[in-house]
């Protein structure tokens, strides 16, 4: 890895940390002593939110994990096998440990979500509040296409990565 490669996803982390914070302000319109309406779930998120979430959570965190082989994190991937097969994932006898931890997922559609995650090495947040895509697809919540060859960019000081094009 590059020695600047810190330095990027530190400028980064902090770019989205801002824009966390400014996206995140906005008022309550709700009405003191009002009763909590009951629950439902929109027409823009998947019948089981909660499952969904954890699924999300659990392969974000599986794409990431270093112990995990090929053919599985390739699973986690939306396009996996077309980026593998372009040379996205790179063999690598010394893996870098990085791990995602998912902070927040929110639906905008029964098969898109937005997910906000923090992204680690050997236990050191190199990337908070990151923003990234989760994508359902054959029958699974993948992480996005983009998300990943974002990340990837990063990576590779702002060149081109295969598949990602």
């Amino acid at each position: 890895m590059p020695t600047r490669y810190p330095l990027v996803m530190k400028t980064l982390a902090g770019a989205a940390l801002a824009s966390t914070l400014l996206t995140g302000c906005g008022g309550s319109s709700g009405k003191a002593g009002a009763a909590s309406p009951t629950p439902t779930v929109a027409a823009t998120a998947p019948a089981d939110v909660t499952g969904a979430t954890a699924e999300i959570k659990r392969n974000w965190a599986g794409l990431f994990d270093y112990k995990n082989t090929d053919p599985k994190r390739i699973d986690l991937l939306q396009d996996g096998a077309k980026l593998k097969a372009a040379g996205a994932f790179k063999d690598d006898p010394h893996p870098k440990p990085l791990a995602a931890r998912v902070t927040t997922v929110t639906f905008t559609s029964a098969t898109s979500a937005d997910v906000t995650y923090d992204l680690l090495q050997n236990g050191a947040t190199l990337l908070p509040g990151a923003k990234g895509v989760a994508v359902y697809v054959d029958g699974m919540w993948k992480v996005s296409k983009v998300t990943f060859c974002q990340l990837l960019a990063l990576g590779n000081a702002g060149k081109p990565v295969p598949g990602c094009a």
